[in-house]
Order: structure tokens, then C-alpha cells, then sequence
């Protein structure tokens, strides 16, 4: 995701994760 807010050149690397108990117990009833 790229964000111009016309402020000079900054950079930034946001990271996300769900992997909260119910995430987990969800995706954990799949089976390959």
C-alpha cells in the first residue's frame, strides 16, 4: 500500500497478524 500525503520522502513497513485464538481454532478445523 503505497500513501502520498505530500510530506517529503518517508517510508514505512507495517505488519499484520491474526492469529488470535479464534482465528486459530477456525483454520485449525481444515484438513488437507
Amino acid at each position: 500500500v503505497d500513501i502520498d500525503i505530500a510530506c517529503g520522502a518517508f517510508e514505512a513497513t507495517a505488519w499484520g497478524c491474526d492469529l488470535t485464538e479464534k482465528y486459530v481454532e477456525i483454520n485449525g478445523k481444515y484438513t488437507t
